[in-house]
């Protein structure tokens, strides 16, 4: 229910659609006795955010995406084991099934439901366009839905826009970035640090740290330490030679000979692991 719209609400949501539904869909948990219930510890109903701000984090199918889905859920509630519309909206439901179970919801969780929405949205186009001319006020209608929410939702949204898909294909490292301007210092000195240098990296993180930036790039390894536990195993184990690491929101260890090479807000560093004993220090 959350993540339904009418298509209309953009990244400053003023219809006010938006804060009916976070109203709704609190209502409707709490009636079912599922109160701070969910996976992230740091989260609880009181500071849980609701996504419905323009960002494809939070985005939906839009109106047309909203209609399918309600026409296949009414249509799934009358079996025919031979109809057409029943096998296909069944498809969509059961094709769900196994995102809800391994996944359940993260940000940017819709496009694993592309598949269910694209059978949803076939059945909705069988149901209009598939009759005689009888209904020619109903096609009209949806055709008219779906062109307006075909030009209306990129201009709504803040990172489908026109310019946008010219940027997904010519400078992907902004699009990754646009959600996290923060980032885009830390970003820039990591590579500037690693150029045509081959030292040791380790990544250590938090919970919701925002690494895809740095893991999609083919070119840059990385030791996977999210913890400060498995650094210190590592370097037990390895070469006695400096290694730099890249921390993101998580504090430093005061048992590490660590020098601080850059620092960030929201306990954000670059820093190198010194090979032997010696005090912490910053350079930036």
């Amino acid at each position: 229910m959350a993540n339904i719209s009418i298509g209309v609400d953009g990244i400053d949501c003023h219809s006010g659609f938006a804060d009916f539904l976070q109203k709704e869909c609190r209502v409707v948990l709490s009636a079912l006795g599922l109160q701070d219930a969910g996976c992230r510890r740091d989260f609880k109903d009181a500071n849980l955010p609701f996504l419905k701000d323009g960002f494809d984090s939070g985005y939906d199918f839009g109106v047309v995406g909203c209609l399918a889905l309600f026409v296949s859920s009414c249509i799934l509630c009358r079996p025919k084991w031979r109809d057409l519309h029943w096998v296909l909206s069944a498809a969509g439901f059961a094709a769900m099934l196994p995102v809800c179970f391994t996944i359940a919801w993260v940000p940017w969780d819709v496009r694993y439901f592309c598949l269910s929405f694209a059978l949803f949205g076939i059945v909705l186009a069988l149901l209009v366009f598939s009759v005689s001319c009888d209904r020619s006020w109903l096609q009209l209608t949806l055709g008219v839905v779906i062109v307006w929410s075909a030009i209306s939702l990129p201009l709504h949204c803040a990172q489908r826009r026109p310019f946008d898909l010219w940027r997904a294909l010519f400078a992907r490292e902004d699009v990754s970035l646009g959600q996290r301007p923060e980032m885009i210092p830390v970003y820039k000195d990591v590579l500037s640090l690693r150029t045509d240098r081959a030292d040791r990296w380790f990544l250590i993180t938090s919970e919701n740290s925002w690494t895809l930036p740095f893991l999609d790039r083919a070119k840059l390894e990385w030791q996977l330490t999210p913890r400060w536990a498995q650094v210190k195993a590592q370097l037990a184990n390895g070469e006695p030679i400096d290694s730099y690491a890249l921390v993101l929101n998580t504090q430093l260890p005061q048992d590490l000979p660590i020098e601080i090479v850059k620092k960030y807000p929201s306990s954000t560093f670059i820093v190198r692991i010194l090979s032997r004993g010696g005090e912490s220090s910053s350079t930036n």
